[in-house]
């Protein structure tokens, strides 16, 4: 079985072709076990301020110092390259991650990783517990909370990552093969 990479990228904004990713994190995780093989976060150096909402900066906790030290977009898309590759990538609603990384990979030049064309959504496995009226949304914040998962703010790539890790490993360990079984939420 292909491994999953945990993925989560911070961003100027959601428009992938106007806005830039300013921090990824990456955690590769054993399909079979959910065992973590590596992990990796940097930032990342924006060239386009002027173009960033300021809400989605605020929500990431962007500021010059805290980026003092990011790191220029091909260095870091090389650094966290290696744990997409030949992964499937996961996280929650992935896929906007998915469309900002394709496009940071393009925009540095790099070779895109070769990643699975599914992806494992920690939105899409709640899906059943959200339909049943078991949860009153699909935001990370709640499956958190509802899951018994660490949550905290402001977002930052690496928690993200790691919180959507958690939360597809209290699903995965919840679902039974050839049973329908819901876990149980905290109220």
């Amino acid at each position: 079985m292909r491994p999953f990479a945990f993925v989560d990228v911070e961003t100027t904004g959601a428009d992938p072709s106007r806005h830039e990713v300013v921090e990824v994190s990456v955690i590769r995780v054993c399909a079979t076990d959910l065992s973590v093989e590596g992990k990796r976060t940097v930032r990342i150096a924006p060239e386009h301020l002027e173009r960033a909402e300021p809400g989605a900066l605020k929500q990431c906790g962007y500021s010059e110092a805290a980026w003092s030290d990011a790191s220029p977009l091909r260095v870091a898309l090389g650094q966290v390259a290696p744990l997409l590759e030949g992964a499937v990538p996961a996280g929650h609603f992935v896929q906007f991650d998915r469309r900002f990384l394709t496009v940071a990979f393009t925009k540095a030049f790099l070779r895109q990783p070769t990643l699975d064309p599914r992806n494992l959504d920690t939105a899409q496995l709640a899906w059943p517990l959200f339909a049943t009226g078991k949860l009153p949304s699909l935001s990370l914040e709640t499956l958190c909370r509802a899951l018994g998962v660490q949550y905290s703010r402001p977002c930052r790539a690496e928690t993200e990552a790691r919180s959507s890790f958690m939360v597809a490993k209290r699903l995965l360990n919840g679902l039974q093969l050839g049973a329908t079984f819901i876990p149980e939420v905290a109220g």
